[in-house]
Protein backbone atom coordinates (compact mmCIF):
# COMPACT_ATOMS: atom_id res chain seq x y z
CA UNK A 1 0.00 0.00 0.00
CA UNK A 2 1.17 3.52 -0.75
CA UNK A 3 1.42 5.38 2.53
CA UNK A 4 2.84 8.58 3.93
CA UNK A 5 3.70 8.39 7.62
CA UNK A 6 5.05 11.18 9.79
CA UNK A 7 6.45 10.14 13.17
CA UNK A 8 7.80 12.39 15.89
CA UNK A 9 10.00 11.07 18.69
CA UNK A 10 8.69 13.84 20.90
CA UNK A 11 5.93 16.37 20.60
CA UNK A 12 3.14 15.96 18.09
CA UNK A 13 3.53 14.84 14.47
CA UNK A 14 1.88 16.96 11.81
CA UNK A 15 1.80 17.83 8.13
CA UNK A 16 1.40 21.44 7.07
CA UNK A 17 0.86 22.72 3.54
CA UNK A 18 1.72 26.40 3.55
CA UNK A 19 2.66 29.23 1.20
CA UNK A 20 6.32 29.86 0.49
CA UNK A 21 8.09 31.40 3.46
CA UNK A 22 5.31 30.54 5.90
CA UNK A 23 3.15 33.53 5.01
CA UNK A 24 0.57 33.46 7.79
CA UNK A 25 -1.70 35.88 5.93
CA UNK A 26 -2.43 33.14 3.36
CA UNK A 27 -4.06 29.75 3.68
CA UNK A 28 -2.63 26.88 5.71
CA UNK A 29 -3.76 23.24 5.45
CA UNK A 30 -2.69 21.18 8.45
CA UNK A 31 -3.13 17.56 9.61
CA UNK A 32 -2.12 16.90 13.19
CA UNK A 33 -2.40 14.48 16.09
CA UNK A 34 -2.47 15.78 19.64
CA UNK A 35 -2.65 12.96 22.14
CA UNK A 36 -5.78 10.97 21.29
CA UNK A 37 -7.18 13.74 19.13
CA UNK A 38 -6.67 13.72 15.39
CA UNK A 39 -7.81 16.56 13.19
CA UNK A 40 -7.34 18.37 9.92
CA UNK A 41 -7.86 22.06 9.43
CA UNK A 42 -7.66 24.77 6.81
CA UNK A 43 -6.73 28.12 8.31
CA UNK A 44 -6.82 31.46 6.47
CA UNK A 45 -5.55 34.68 8.04
CA UNK A 46 -5.30 32.83 11.33
CA UNK A 47 -9.01 31.88 11.29
CA UNK A 48 -10.07 28.20 10.97
CA UNK A 49 -12.36 27.87 7.95
CA UNK A 50 -12.75 24.10 7.79
CA UNK A 51 -12.01 21.56 10.52
CA UNK A 52 -12.61 17.85 10.99
CA UNK A 53 -12.01 16.27 14.40
CA UNK A 54 -12.67 12.89 15.98
CA UNK A 55 -13.10 14.18 19.54
CA UNK A 56 -13.65 17.44 21.35
CA UNK A 57 -14.52 20.84 20.01
CA UNK A 58 -12.80 22.61 17.18
CA UNK A 59 -12.76 26.34 17.67
CA UNK A 60 -12.97 28.86 14.90
CA UNK A 61 -14.29 32.17 13.76
CA UNK A 62 -15.74 33.60 10.59
CA UNK A 63 -17.33 31.20 8.14
CA UNK A 64 -16.64 27.72 9.48
CA UNK A 65 -17.61 24.09 9.13
CA UNK A 66 -16.67 21.49 11.71
CA UNK A 67 -17.47 17.78 11.64
CA UNK A 68 -16.93 16.08 14.97
CA UNK A 69 -17.69 12.89 16.84
CA UNK A 70 -17.19 13.41 20.50
CA UNK A 71 -17.99 16.16 22.95
CA UNK A 72 -20.05 18.27 20.55
CA UNK A 73 -22.55 17.54 17.81
CA UNK A 74 -21.48 15.49 14.81
CA UNK A 75 -22.09 18.31 12.35
CA UNK A 76 -21.85 21.98 13.15
CA UNK A 77 -22.35 24.53 10.41
CA UNK A 78 -22.02 28.27 10.84
CA UNK A 79 -22.34 30.77 8.00
CA UNK A 80 -21.86 34.48 8.68
CA UNK A 81 -21.84 35.86 5.15
CA UNK A 82 -24.90 37.72 3.86
CA UNK A 83 -24.07 37.32 0.17
CA UNK A 84 -23.54 33.57 -0.33
CA UNK A 85 -26.24 31.08 -1.32
CA UNK A 86 -26.22 27.68 0.40
CA UNK A 87 -27.55 24.72 -1.59
CA UNK A 88 -28.25 21.13 -0.53
CA UNK A 89 -28.47 19.48 -3.94
CA UNK A 90 -29.47 15.91 -3.15
CA UNK A 91 -31.03 13.90 -0.37
CA UNK A 92 -33.33 16.57 1.05
CA UNK A 93 -32.88 18.07 4.51
CA UNK A 94 -34.04 16.85 7.92
CA UNK A 95 -33.77 18.30 11.44
CA UNK A 96 -34.22 15.64 14.13
CA UNK A 97 -36.56 12.72 13.47
CA UNK A 98 -39.35 14.79 11.95
CA UNK A 99 -39.10 18.29 13.44
CA UNK A 100 -38.38 19.81 10.02
CA UNK A 101 -38.20 17.97 6.70
CA UNK A 102 -37.56 19.33 3.21
CA UNK A 103 -38.12 16.67 0.54
CA UNK A 104 -35.59 16.54 -2.27
CA UNK A 105 -37.86 15.76 -5.23
CA UNK A 106 -41.03 17.70 -4.42
CA UNK A 107 -39.59 20.45 -2.25
CA UNK A 108 -42.47 19.87 0.18
CA UNK A 109 -41.82 21.04 3.74
CA UNK A 110 -43.01 19.01 6.70
CA UNK A 111 -43.11 20.02 10.36
CA UNK A 112 -43.78 17.02 12.59
CA UNK A 113 -44.00 14.66 9.60
CA UNK A 114 -41.38 12.93 7.45
CA UNK A 115 -43.65 12.60 4.41
CA UNK A 116 -45.38 15.94 3.68
CA UNK A 117 -47.96 15.59 0.91
CA UNK A 118 -48.36 19.33 0.38
CA UNK A 119 -45.95 22.23 -0.08
CA UNK A 120 -46.31 22.81 3.67
CA UNK A 121 -47.75 20.25 6.07
CA UNK A 122 -47.83 20.62 9.86
CA UNK A 123 -48.59 17.51 11.91
CA UNK A 124 -48.88 16.91 15.64
CA UNK A 125 -51.02 15.29 18.31
CA UNK A 126 -52.73 18.68 18.53
CA UNK A 127 -52.30 20.57 15.28
CA UNK A 128 -51.83 24.28 15.95
CA UNK A 129 -50.47 27.01 13.70
CA UNK A 130 -50.00 30.53 15.05
CA UNK A 131 -49.47 33.85 13.29
CA UNK A 132 -48.52 36.58 15.74
CA UNK A 133 -47.84 40.23 15.11
CA UNK A 134 -44.83 41.44 17.10
CA UNK A 135 -46.57 44.83 17.32
CA UNK A 136 -49.82 44.49 19.24
CA UNK A 137 -51.62 47.22 17.28
CA UNK A 138 -50.90 45.73 13.83
CA UNK A 139 -52.86 43.21 11.78
CA UNK A 140 -52.06 39.49 11.65
CA UNK A 141 -53.55 37.57 8.74
CA UNK A 142 -53.20 35.01 5.97
CA UNK A 143 -53.31 35.96 2.30
CA UNK A 144 -54.37 33.49 -0.39
CA UNK A 145 -53.42 34.55 -3.91
CA UNK A 146 -53.72 32.50 -7.10
CA UNK A 147 -52.78 35.32 -9.43
CA UNK A 148 -56.39 36.37 -10.09
CA UNK A 149 -58.22 36.48 -6.78
CA UNK A 150 -56.86 37.59 -3.40
CA UNK A 151 -58.56 36.42 -0.19
CA UNK A 152 -57.72 37.39 3.38
CA UNK A 153 -58.49 35.97 6.80
CA UNK A 154 -57.14 37.42 10.01
CA UNK A 155 -57.25 40.00 12.79
CA UNK A 156 -57.68 43.69 11.98
CA UNK A 157 -55.36 46.33 13.43
CA UNK A 158 -56.11 48.90 16.14
CA UNK A 159 -57.64 51.48 13.79
CA UNK A 160 -59.54 49.24 11.36
CA UNK A 161 -59.82 49.52 7.61
CA UNK A 162 -56.52 47.79 6.90
CA UNK A 163 -57.66 44.36 5.72
CA UNK A 164 -60.95 45.56 4.23
CA UNK A 165 -62.61 48.95 3.78
CA UNK A 166 -64.89 49.65 6.73
CA UNK A 167 -63.57 46.85 8.97
CA UNK A 168 -63.65 47.58 12.71
CA UNK A 169 -60.60 47.72 15.00
CA UNK A 170 -59.36 44.27 16.10
CA UNK A 171 -62.21 42.53 14.25
CA UNK A 172 -61.91 38.99 12.90
CA UNK A 173 -62.15 39.44 9.13
CA UNK A 174 -62.71 37.04 6.25
CA UNK A 175 -63.26 38.12 2.69
CA UNK A 176 -62.21 38.76 -0.89
CA UNK A 177 -60.20 41.75 -2.05
CA UNK A 178 -61.44 41.74 -5.66
CA UNK A 179 -64.94 41.63 -7.15
CA UNK A 180 -65.52 37.97 -6.33
CA UNK A 181 -68.13 36.28 -4.11
CA UNK A 182 -67.58 34.95 -0.62
CA UNK A 183 -69.17 31.54 -0.11
CA UNK A 184 -69.81 29.18 2.79
CA UNK A 185 -70.28 25.46 2.21
CA UNK A 186 -71.20 22.30 4.09
CA UNK A 187 -71.20 18.67 3.00
CA UNK A 188 -69.38 19.72 -0.18
CA UNK A 189 -72.17 22.10 -1.26
CA UNK A 190 -72.30 25.91 -1.23
CA UNK A 191 -74.99 27.00 1.24
CA UNK A 192 -74.54 30.79 1.40
CA UNK A 193 -73.14 33.36 -1.00
CA UNK A 194 -72.27 37.01 -0.54
CA UNK A 195 -71.74 38.45 -4.00
CA UNK A 196 -69.45 41.34 -4.93
CA UNK A 197 -72.25 43.89 -4.47
CA UNK A 198 -73.06 42.67 -0.94
CA UNK A 199 -76.23 40.72 -1.73
CA UNK A 200 -76.68 37.60 0.38
CA UNK A 201 -78.05 34.39 -1.00
CA UNK A 202 -79.05 31.37 1.10
CA UNK A 203 -79.77 28.34 -1.02
CA UNK A 204 -78.79 30.26 -4.14
CA UNK A 205 -75.48 31.42 -5.59
CA UNK A 206 -77.06 34.31 -7.51
CA UNK A 207 -78.85 36.63 -5.09
CA UNK A 208 -80.49 39.58 -6.89
CA UNK A 209 -81.59 41.57 -3.81
CA UNK A 210 -80.09 42.29 -0.41
CA UNK A 211 -81.32 38.87 0.86
CA UNK A 212 -82.46 36.01 -1.32
CA UNK A 213 -83.55 32.69 0.09
CA UNK A 214 -83.69 29.86 -2.43
CA UNK A 215 -84.32 26.13 -2.32
CA UNK A 216 -82.97 23.94 0.44
CA UNK A 217 -80.46 22.37 -1.98
CA UNK A 218 -78.68 24.84 -4.31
Amino acid sequence: NNQLRVTASSGRPYITLDTVGGDTSGGVLSFQKQGVQEFGAYVYNGIPKFAISDVGAVGGGGDALSIQNGITALLQLAVSTTTATSTISTGGFTVGASQLVVQQGSGNVGIGTTNPSRQLEVSGATGIARITSSTATNSSYLEFNNGSGVNLIGNENSTGGNLFLGSSPYSMDLGTVGAYPLQLASNNNVRMTIDSSGNVGIGTTSPDVLLTVGSATP
